[in-house]
């Protein structure tokens, strides 16, 4: 079982593939090496924060804890596709 921990572990953070893991809150769990490289921010970062703080989105960051919770958050092409991808169970490509 550790060993199938361990590869599934490898293969989401070496993959070339920009990967984001939120929960059902926005709340960013875990990025791999790619979204590190796409996003300037730094690993030990990410701890509790919504996805629109991590990322950057200029709305996210100068109204802090509301991420997800504006007008404007409608609009937004990752907060979409981090709910329909939490709602379907499916990967979302955009």
């Amino acid at each position: 079982l550790q060993q199938i921990y361990q590869q599934r572990n490898d293969i989401f953070e070496y993959s070339p593939i920009t990967s984001i893991i939120v929960d059902e809150t926005g709340i960013i769990k875990e990025m791999n090496k790619a979204a590190y490289k796409m996003f300037p921010i730094k690993p030990d970062t990410i701890n509790n924060i919504l996805d629109g703080e991590t990322l950057g989105c200029n709305h996210a960051l100068s109204n802090k804890g509301k991420c997800g919770k504006m007008d404007i958050c409608t609009n937004c092409i990752i907060r979409s596709s981090f709910n329909q991808s939490l709602l379907t169970k499916t990967n979302i490509f955009k």
